[in-house]
This record gives structure tokens, sequence and C-alpha cells, in this order.
């Protein structure tokens, strides 16, 4: 979960990041990117969406966090509002294809 007012601008601020790295789940820390992702973007124009399969995901190293080696295939994104305003991203990613409908 990641902390972003889309009103203010800014920096994303991460509440919570986890990944399972290495068959390990992982508390990730310092992950915060300098921008928000274009799926945190699309999230909040678009009031939530599913990744669709094969879409491409960003390259740029800035959005990359936990098992960096592997490529995230499935992602479910989701504004979290208070009132109409949102507050943060629900940013849900799996390394496997297809997984959310």
């Amino acid at each position: 979960m990641i902390l972003y007012d889309p009103q203010a601008g800014g920096k994303p601020r991460p509440l919570l990041a986890v990944d399972v790295v290495e068959g390990q789940r992982t508390k990730l820390m310092n992950i915060a990117p300098n921008r928000p992702s274009p799926n945190m973007l699309r999230a909040i124009t678009e009031n939530g969406f599913i990744k669709p399969e094969g879409a491409s995901v960003s390259n740029d190293p800035v959005f990359r966090f936990g098992d960096e080696n592997r490529r995230a295939e499935s992602g479910m994104f989701v504004p979290i509002r208070a009132g109409r305003h949102v507050i943060a991203i629900l940013s849900i990613q799996r390394y496997i294809r297809g997984v959310y409908s």
C-alpha cells in the first residue's frame, strides 16, 4: 500500500510493502519511488483496474521492488479513498500470469 495524494502531488510514500523473495516473506524497506507509477495514476483515473494479460510493465528501475529478478505478470491496483479523495493505492501483484480476473 502506497500513500499518495494526487491533488497534492509529490513523492509517493509506502505504508506497507511485502514480497516473497527466494521463498521467504519479506517486508521491504526504503522502496519509495520518486514519482507515481503509470499503474498508480491509471488506478486513480479509472477507479481501479486489473492489469490486462500481457500488458506491458514499466522497465524503469524506480518502479521495481522486492525480487527485482522477476517480473510481475498479474496486477490489481485499487485507489483507497477518504470520502471522494484518493489517499493511497493498494497494489497487489503476482509473478504468475492470469491470476486476477
